[in-house]
């Protein structure tokens, strides 16, 4: 699901607690790309801003790059990985996940 809302290979996501999150400026719209999340995105330009999954409703997943300073939040680790595109290398040695974490 997220290269069909994203056209992009993949997404880098930075999870934090919702009680955490403090947006600063504006109301994001939002949608359900599925019958269990709803994602949020920038009215104005359609950037993709946030995830939350009806089962972790505590949790919520924001797009790395979507952040003033990506660069101070890298990876942790990748998941998904039975969905990744072929042609996508990932030679940075951090774990992997076939799945979500959760899902080992």
């Amino acid at each position: 699901m997220c290269r069909g809302t994203s056209g992009a290979p993949c997404v880098a996501w930075l999870s934090v607690a919702s009680e955490h999150l403090e947006l600063l400026q504006g109301t994001p719209a939002r949608f359900r790309a599925s019958s269990h999340a709803t994602r949020t995105f920038c009215a104005t330009c359609g950037t993709q801003l946030t995830f939350v999954d009806d089962a972790s409703p505590g949790e919520t997943g924001i797009t790395t790059c979507s952040l003033d300073s990506p660069d101070a939040v890298p990876p942790d680790d990748h998941t998904f990985l039975d969905d990744k595109v072929a042609w996508l290398v990932l030679g940075d040695g951090l774990p992997r996940f076939r799945r979500a974490r959760s899902e080992g």
